[in-house]
């Protein structure tokens, strides 16, 4: 700091260097790695497929094991006895909600093809008489007027000309205006 030259002199391009701890613990890594590196390398493959083969299996199994001591625990208790009694009393009501509506259903079908058992005899009795054309008797409309009917209305005048594809374009195809194609012409034949 002192202009007589003595004291501390600053570099004039700076550098950051590492602490030299850390230099030396780096040199040893790599000088270990240079050495041993295969070695690390095959102890570590090996240990991935002990991991692998074996410990994961054993985890896996200790970890049923207990899951399933677990739920022999719970089926034994009285709660799981009361949910699976409830779980049957519900199972037992749908059922017979379920066959009370087929019964239901049953019965309507059974009456629907009463009806028309009873419609088709009386349909056959008037066509035996000569009262029936033989079609199938259809209630008439009960209201007449409210057949669909034209209506009055004058035609609009269309938007476009009939031949007009919006596939070809807004000329329609032809290769006139300013959207026409380039076509080079043909050489002369000679």
């Amino acid at each position: 700091m002192d202009a007589s030259g003595g004291g501390y002199e600053h570099p004039d391009v700076l550098e950051n260097q590492s602490p030299p701890f850390v230099r030396d613990l780096f040199d040893l890594a790599v000088g270990f790695m240079e050495s041993y590196g295969y070695v690390v390398l095959a102890a570590a493959v090996v240990a991935a497929v002990a991991w692998i083969k074996v410990v994961q299996p054993r985890l896996a199994e200790a970890t049923d094991r207990a899951e399933s001591a677990r739920y022999a625990a719970y089926e034994q208790s009285d709660q799981h006895s009361e949910r699976k009694q409830r779980q049957l009393s519900f199972w037992e009501k749908k059922q017979a909600e379920l066959d009370a509506e087929a019964k239901r259903a049953e019965k309507e079908r059974e009456v629907r093809e009463a009806a028309k058992r009873a419609q088709k005899v009386a349909d056959h009795e008037l066509l035996m008489q000569g009262k029936s054309t033989g079609r199938s008797n259809k209630p008439p409309p009960s209201d007449p007027t409210s057949s669909r009917v034209k209506s009055d209305k004058p035609k609009k005048p269309r938007f476009r000309a009939d031949d007009y594809n919006p596939l070809l374009g807004p000329t329609g195809g032809s290769s006139s205006g300013a959207y026409q194609r380039f076509q080079p012409s043909r050489p002369a034949r000679s």
